[in-house]
């Protein structure tokens, strides 16, 4: 009976159409401390396997809360063809590619988000796009698209601490003493 289901799910896997690669999106640094007052950058950046070649991109990038606001974005613009697009919610975060070029690899960057910071605490940087289908039904400018449409994207956010000057006085005392103690 084994030996049946092993060689049924087998042939099942050498039988099946080979599935298209899904795009993965991070933001880089993952987690970073930045004292107040101050400003954050951060990049996006993505893996697009070669089946998935693109196209053209556009996502949205949340801020859990108020302690950190967008300032700018700077779209990559160099040997992989992409040229800024408009985004139609106005924060710059797209890109288009002159057909028939497409993109494709690993670790590529896609831009440079400038953050200000407006108060001490903990903000999460979540990456995404709302285009589930049916298409109307959300953003429909966002989403990373191939010859085919839109493709799928697994999203990895960010956080950026902000430590209240306290709490940074206290570090600061901590390692002093350490090295006091050396």
């Amino acid at each position: 009976m084994k030996v049946v289901c092993c060689t049924a799910l087998l042939l099942g896997l050498l039988i099946s159409p080979a599935v298209a690669g899904t795009i993965t999106v991070t933001i880089d640094p993952v987690s970073q401390y930045v004292p107040y007052p101050g400003t954050a950058q951060v990049e996006i950046r993505a893996t697009i396997a070669q089946e998935d070649a693109l196209y053209g991109w556009g996502i949205d990038l949340g801020l859990s809360n108020g302690n950190v606001s967008f300032t700018d974005a700077d779209v990559v613009i160099n040997q992989l063809l992409f040229d800024p697009a408009t985004s139609h919610d106005g924060d710059g975060l797209a890109a288009l590619v002159q057909p028939p070029a497409t993109v494709w690899g690993t670790n590529i960057l896609l831009a440079t988000v400038y953050l200000t910071l407006n108060a001490e605490g903990m903000t999460l940087l979540t990456p995404g796009d709302s285009n589930p289908a049916p298409l109307f039904n959300g953003d429909l400018f966002e989403g990373f698209t191939d010859a085919q449409g839109f493709v799928p994207v697994n999203y990895t956010g960010g956080v950026i601490y902000t430590p209240e000057p306290a709490a940074l006085s206290l570090l600061a005392l901590g390692a002093l003493a350490l090295l006091r103690r050396r």
